[in-house]
């Protein structure tokens, strides 16, 4: 009863704010636009055009799968030529005629590998968004969190101790009060992404593993920085530090690859960084 009151006091506070709808919309479209804008210029595609039966379309497709900068379809024989003037395609797989397919096919590879190979860790659009994401959530989930610094300066947390009930029941409190207010924000932001970004490719059990994955850790980790700090403003700080160096240190900007060794392995047990790997 006790955990149920100290969660209902926190939902009031919190959803009665302006502030908790406009991030709940306004956030995700940001995302999905600053997501775009980086894949763009992160990756240049090459476009390829393929004619052939269905069992060597697949043979090539697994090939081309590997390389995140090729976008390729299904050629129409009947209007190739003017395809190409229109400069629909940079490169033509023809194994419909006699012409060096398997050639240019090597070549496209090669363009490909020495630009953005898949297997060179970089990210995708949809967990760069993901990560993005969740970086965000780290900050606002300790944001909402923070009442209880408000709770323990005007004593309302002391009092609640000296009625005879536990710390830990009031913290589980405030964790499910900001866990039921970050999981709607998420669930809406990956239904807002969905509509927007084609590119936001994730099923529906994907979507519900992230969403619960990022809830929990966002929620756990706004809690413990709120109920150990002071002062409002040292938990945003802290949360907004410790976000943006696990952001960095995840590969949400910068390829893990490309770090130096110590920081790779700082990388395995980054949040961020698992949020990549489930999607």
């Amino acid at each position: 009863m006790e955990i149920y009151l100290v969660m209902k006091n926190n939902l009031k506070r919190n959803l009665f704010k302006k502030s908790t709808y406009i991030i709940m919309f306004l956030l995700p479209i940001m995302i999905a636009v600053i997501g775009m804008i980086t894949s763009g210029i992160s990756q240049s595609s090459i476009r390829v055009g393929i004619i052939a039966d269905e069992v060597v379309f697949r043979d090539v497709q697994a090939r081309l799968d590997k390389y995140e900068n090729i976008d390729y379809e299904p050629a129409d024989v009947r209007t190739i030529h003017t395809d190409r003037i229109m400069n629909k395609y940079h490169f033509v797989l023809n194994y419909l005629d006699k012409s060096d397919s398997e050639g240019i096919l090597n070549e496209i590879e090669n363009l490909a590998a020495s630009g953005l190979d898949k297997n060179a860790n970089k990210l995708s659009q949809t967990q760069r968004m993901v990560s993005m994401l969740m970086t965000v959530y780290m900050i606002i989930a300790a944001v909402y969190a923070t009442k209880i610094i408000s709770d323990k300066n005007n004593g309302t947390f002391q009092r609640f101790a000296y009625s005879g009930n536990s710390r830990k029941k009031y913290a589980f409190g405030y964790v499910i009060s900001t866990g039921l207010i970050v999981l709607v924000q998420i669930t809406v932001a990956f239904v807002i992404l969905k509509t927007f970004d084609k590119e936001f490719a994730l099923t529906m059990f994907k979507s519900a593993e992230i969403i619960a994955t990022i809830t929990m850790i966002t929620t756990v980790y706004g809690v413990t920085i709120a109920f150990r700090s002071k002062k409002d403003m040292n938990a945003n700080i802290c949360a907004s530090s410790i976000a943006v160096i696990m952001s960095l240190l995840g590969g949400t900007f910068v390829s893990v690859s490309e770090m130096p060794s110590f920081l790779q392995i700082l990388s395995i047990i980054n949040p961020i960084r698992w949020i990549i790997w489930l999607v």
